[in-house]
């Protein structure tokens, strides 16, 4: 906001966001060849539930007019771009998720430990890939709520659907494949601890590709 590209920082500016968005065009490539190759698709109803999701918990902005009034301030977006731009997103989530079965094996490990009696602060501290819980047995720093902006929603909804003590089945974020368990619960909060497993970055997949396929950037000169 407010950038005057005129300027030798304006510029250079400039230069950066085009940089930033030829690097995503030939990631969101890669993405749609590995999607294709692997049979991996997030449809209209996947997106717009996700939305609903968001949307439940108050984190879109107030209304959906002042979520209107965002788009357009700050990205010179509309609700169809912001969509587009989230199927994107949910797509390559997909693809790692697909691709990444070790991820899913260590998690499914840990469920399978813990539901035959292992102690979920002991197992968290031991192999959780969240290092800022793992040292106090994975339990979140701070009283949860629903509309709580510091957890996803995908976790926040789980955890209100478990009562103390409970654990969850294996959470896919998207990002993280996650354990929960509600510690206690009082009116609208809650206490939790997680086991967190992260999965590999996109770039392990689309380095591949890229190496095999190297991308050509054509230029014009103006005489």
């Amino acid at each position: 906001q407010q950038a005057n590209f005129s300027t030798k920082a304006g510029k250079d500016q400039l230069a950066s966001i085009k940089k930033q968005a030829m690097n995503e065009a030939i990631n969101n490539e890669l993405v749609n060849k590995l999607a294709s190759q692997y049979n991996v698709s997030v449809s209209d109803s996947q997106v717009n539930n996700e939305l609903n999701v968001v949307e439940s918990e108050n984190r879109l902005g107030s209304s959906q007019q002042v979520f209107k009034e965002v788009l357009s301030q700050y990205w010179g977006w509309d609700i169809s771009d912001f969509k587009r731009e989230l199927k994107q997103q949910m797509l390559q989530q997909a693809v790692v998720s697909k691709l990444d079965t070790a991820t899913h094996q260590d998690a499914q490990n840990a469920l399978e430990q813990l539901q035959k009696g292992a102690n979920f602060g002991a197992l968290a501290g031991e192999i959780s890939d969240d290092a800022s819980t793992k040292t106090n047995g994975g339990q979140y720093p701070n009283a949860i709520t629903l509309d709580d902006q510091q957890i996803s929603p995908i976790i926040t909804q789980e955890l209100f659907a478990l009562q103390p003590n409970q654990i969850s089945p294996i959470i896919n974020t998207g990002y993280t494949l996650e354990i929960l368990t509600v510690l206690n619960k009082s009116g609208d909060s809650l206490h939790a601890a997680h086991i967190q497993f992260n999965f590999k970055d996109i770039s392990v997949y689309t380095a591949p590709l890229l190496a095999e396929h190297p991308t050509k950037l054509y230029i014009s000169v103006n005489n």
